[in-house]
């Protein structure tokens, strides 16, 4: 997640914790904040949904544009669950734009937001969520017309360490919380930047998706993408975003199944303006590669490649994080993996020509 940056007139952030007289109610719940946390977006039911029988305490910076800064509004909100003044459990909204100038936001941001255990969030919504990840974008209306590298202006909420994944009946009710409350925090976000928009509740979840055996005359369920014989080992399971309709399709083959093992990730970047997160990574992230249709550039553990499609810019990306015989499976596996992408989406065919060598 992107940090907010402290703010420049010396203001400290606002701390509500407990307080005199707060306590427990005799149902054992966490007694109720007098001003509802982050800017007034998380009601009683929220809070409750997120933190359960833990006291809340909530620092948060409001959201506004940063008069010195080029990059939107920002603005951050904690809350931690405490137990006897222990910190039980904690979330963290951050408002932010994305950047797609300098190419800030094509790493870490993407590694954390866009996995393979994000699912869409649904109801007209542009987001996802997992167990201990969310993020919505702001609806461009209320903030003006994006620049061309401009990406999207998000909140996004975070949960501890994201490849930890509880799974069952616990996974999922967190998984539903988070969502509603990284939706509210949004809608709280628009009031307070003066906006008459707001976003809808989520639509009911897709199921989360399982890794399964790596199909090796067809990764990711894409037919004729072949792993090499060299790599196979090394790919053993698949593990593909679930869901109809959403941003981005991720897939990550990994040894062992477990997220942090992951050998290569493939991704396709559907929706336009979240595409140009990877605008400066396709333009001078390496020697250029050549198409009739689209751009993109080569090193020896990313291959990313741009096109426009029918909705706008999309952009295709093979990352290979780990390997024993080489970096090579950018250059083998991003012209057919773009190839059939972009005919899933409709703007294909995709020509193109890689850079020389080895």
């Amino acid at each position: 997640m992107v940090p907010a940056p402290g703010p420049r007139t010396g203001a400290r952030p606002r701390r509500r914790a407990g307080g005199r007289g707060r306590g427990r109610l005799a149902d054992g719940h966490a007694a109720v904040l007098q001003e509802r946390p982050c800017w007034g977006s998380l009601e009683d039911d929220a809070l409750f949904a997120l933190f359960r029988k833990t006291e809340p305490k909530v620092q948060e910076i409001a959201p506004g544009h940063d008069p010195l800064g080029d990059l939107g509004p920002r603005g951050q909100c904690r809350i931690q669950g405490l137990d006897d003044d222990r910190v039980q459990w904690q979330v963290e909204f951050a408002v932010h734009q994305l950047d797609g100038l300098r190419g800030q936001d094509d790493g870490r941001w993407p590694n954390e937001f866009l996995s393979p255990a994000m699912v869409p969030l649904g109801g007209g919504l542009n987001g996802m969520v997992s167990e201990n990840r969310a993020w919505v974008a702001l609806p461009p209306s209320c903030l003006g017309r994006p620049g061309e590298f401009d990406g999207p202006t998000v909140v996004d909420a975070s949960v501890g360490n994201k490849d930890v994944e509880l799974g069952g009946e616990r996974g999922e009710r967190d998984r539903t919380a988070l969502a509603r409350a990284v939706v509210r925090v949004a809608n709280g976000t628009l009031r307070q930047l003066g906006c008459k928009d707001s976003l809808a509740d989520p639509g009911k979840l897709p199921p989360v998706s399982r890794t399964t055996p790596t199909q090796m005359d067809a990764l990711c369920g894409i037919k004729g993408l072949k792993a090499p014989d060299a790599e196979r080992e090394s790919l053993r399971r698949t593990r593909v975003t679930s869901g109809q309709g959403g941003p981005v399709r991720t897939c990550d083959l990994t040894h062992s199944g477990r997220p942090w093992s992951t050998s290569v990730r493939f991704m396709t970047v559907e929706d336009p303006q979240l595409a140009k997160i990877f605008s400066m990574a396709a333009m001078t992230g390496g020697p250029r590669i050549k198409g009739t249709k689209g751009y993109g550039t080569l090193t020896p553990s990313r291959a990313v490649y741009e096109r426009t499609c029918r909705t706008g810019r999309a952009v295709f990306l093979v990352e290979q994080r780990q390997s024993d015989r080489g970096y090579t499976l950018p250059r083998e596996l991003l012209p057919a993996y773009a190839e059939s992408e972009a005919g899933r989406l409709g703007c294909g065919p995709v020509e193109m020509k890689m850079p020389a060598g080895s």
